[in-house]
């Protein structure tokens, strides 16, 4: 694979969905092609029901049934990745874990502990809630608790 930088790290290509509602078919997405730069930002605009959230979906690997192709760095989406992240509408904490171990948790296979708790640090730092690492999330604001949800990614 040649170097991820000089990738494109989305490609959509010819990327339909449809939706069997009632008996009927409904086109939510109709032949989308589109690509990402490394490092590039961009944003889904649309009205309620247009197809973004089930657009990110299928990024993120969590819907595979449609038309088209989707890649990340070249290579086929088969399903959820590392290399691809999603914030969903509610947070997506465990409520019996704190801050802290609601981030570390899915770093617990990929680095050793000293690595894990030196990246849980830097990302309550990066978003702003060093302080409520130990709180739970009943104990958090919404905002808060979204800023968590990004914190994982």
């Amino acid at each position: 694979m040649n170097d991820k930088k000089t990738l494109k790290s989305i490609e959509i290509q010819n990327l339909s969905k449809t939706f069997k509602i009632d008996g009927g078919n409904f086109n939510v997405l109709n032949n989308i092609s589109l690509s990402v730069n490394q490092g590039e930002f961009l944003s889904i605009v649309g009205s309620s029901g247009c197809g973004k959230s089930t657009l990110l979906r299928m990024i993120v690997g969590l819907d595979r049934n449609y038309s088209g192709n989707i890649l990340s760095y070249e290579e086929s989406i088969k399903g959820p990745g590392v290399d691809r992240g999603m914030i969903f509408q509610e947070a997506r904490l465990f409520p019996w874990l704190t801050v802290e171990k609601n981030i570390a948790f899915g770093l617990s296979r990929r680095v050793s502990n000293s690595e894990k708790k030196e990246l849980v640090h830097k990302q309550l730092e990066l978003v702003g809630l060093t302080s409520f690492a130990k709180a739970y999330p009943d104990q958090l604001s919404g905002g808060m608790k979204q800023r968590i949800s990004i914190g994982l990614l």
